[in-house]
This record gives C-alpha cells, structure tokens and sequence, in this order.
C-alpha cells in the first residue's frame, strides 16, 4: 500500500478476501480435474496423488570420503557402519 489511509487499508483487505476467495476456487477446481476418477487411470491418479503429496522420489546424497581420526575411510560399507556406530554411541551417552 502506498498510503496508510483507513480507506486505502480497506481495499486492500477487501482486494486480498477477494484474491484468496478465486484463488481457493482455482485450487479446488485444478485438483478436481486432476482427481476425475472417470477419465483418469489408476496409474495417473497415483502420480497426482505422489505430486500433490510431495512424495516423490529423493535424491540420494552419497559421502566420497569419511575423515575419522585422521584415516580416510572411502569404502562406501565402512563409511555406513561408521557413521552407524557415531550415532549409536551418541544415544548412550
């Protein structure tokens, strides 16, 4: 808002009820779309489901190199039980 006038203010709030109100209506009209069980398949409808639920896949984050007391571990097998054994003995303490 350029001014701080009760008027101003005013529509503004009136402006944003509105925006919400289609906005909500679009949302609601999209997703019914997409979820129309007579034209979609089954296959499509669980890929709306994953992208709509934000399960998709995640990347997998690999470590190269583990320093543990001044050793370089670079096996991928050790760095796991390392790093296993690291948070094990962290709940013991």
């Amino acid at each position: 808002m350029k001014t701080k006038s009760p008027k101003d203010e005013q529509k503004y709030k009136t402006y944003h009820r509105y925006y919400l109100r289609v906005l909500n209506e679009a949302e609601a009209n999209y997703y019914q779309s997409q979820f129309d069980f007579k034209s979609n398949l089954i296959k499509q409808i669980w890929y709306n489901l994953n992208s709509v639920t934000s399960l998709s896949k995640k990347n997998k984050v690999s470590i190269p190199k583990l320093t543990v007391d001044g050793s370089n571990i670079t096996n991928p097998k050790l760095i796991c039980n390392t790093l296993n054994s690291y948070y094990c003995s962290i709940t013991k303490k």
